[in-house]
C-alpha cells in the first residue's frame, strides 16, 4: 500500500486531479474539499501489486488543523498549484514545509502545475517552477484536470520513486533479518569457570 497526498490551495483542481486519476472524470463546478478524502487504484509494478491510495486535503486554512495530520505515513506528494494564480505557486514552499514535519526525508515529491488547458491564463511561466523544482530535486508536470493531460505521467512517476525507495528498503530489511536468524554466537569459558560451575553444582 502506497500513501499519496495532494497538497496545495484551495481550487487549485486537486479533486478533479484524483478524480481523473482513480475514475477518468472531470467533475464540473465540484465543490471545494471539506476535511479530506482519498480513492485507491490498483496497479502492477515489476510483477508486483501495488495499491495506490491518494489523499486530497482541503486547501483552506480553516482545515489545515485537521487536514495536516493525515500527511503522516504518506510515501509521496503531488504538490499542487494553478498556473493562473501566482500566489497558489507562491505558497508551495508553505505546503512543503508543513508536509515535511510529517513525513520522512525520502518521500516522493511531483510538483504539479495544473489547468495547462489555459495557456493564455497563465501567470505562472513554466521555466520558473521547473527551475524551483530541480532546485529542490523534485519532478515537475503540468497538467490539466479538465482533458487529463499528464495526470497519469505525474503519479507513475511519484508511484516509480516510491516503489524504488520501498523496495530498497525491504531489500534490506530481508537482508537484515538473515544476517540475525542466521548468526551463530560462540561463547568461550576458560576452564577456570568451568571449575567453579562444576563446583557450585558438585
Amino acid at each position: 500500500m502506497y500513501k499519496i497526498v495532494l497538497i496545495g490551495d484551495w481550487g487549485v483542481g486537486k479533486t478533479n486531479i484524483l478524480s481523473q486519476y482513480t475514475r477518468g472524470e472531470f467533475i464540473l463546478g465540484s465543490p471545494g474539499t471539506i476535511g479530506v478524502q482519498f480513492s485507491t487504484k490498483e496497479l502492477q509494478i515489476d510483477n508486483a501489486i501495488v495499491k495506490v491510495q491518494v489523499w486530497d486535503t482541503a486547501g483552506q486554512d480553516k482545515y489545515r488543523a485537521i487536514t495536516s495530520t493525515f500527511y503522516r505515513g504518506a510515501h509521496g506528494a503531488l504538490a499542487i498549484y494553478d498556473i493562473t494564480r501566482a500566489d497558489t505557486f507562491n505558497r508551495l514552499e508553505i505546503w512543503l514545509k508543513e508536509l515535511k514535519e510529517y513525513v520522512k526525508d525520502d518521500c516522493a515529491i511531483v510538483i504539479v502545475g495544473n489547468k495547462s488547458d489555459l495557456p493564455n491564463l497563465a501567470e505562472v511561466k513554466t521555466e520558473k517552477a521547473k527551475n524551483f523544482a530541480k532546485e529542490n530535486s523534485y519532478a515537475f508536470f503540468e497538467t490539466s484536470a479538465l482533458n487529463a493531460s499528464n495526470i497519469n505521467n505525474a503519479f507513475d512517476t511519484a508511484i516509480q520513486q516510491i516503489h524504488l525507495i520501498q523496495s530498497k528498503s525491504f531489500t534490506q530489511e530481508n537482508s537484515l533479518n538473515k544476517k540475525i536468524i542466521g548468526k551463530k554466537i560462540a561463547i568461550n569459558l576458560n576452564k577456570q569457570t568451568l571449575d567453579k560451575k562444576k563446583g557450585c553444582c558438585s
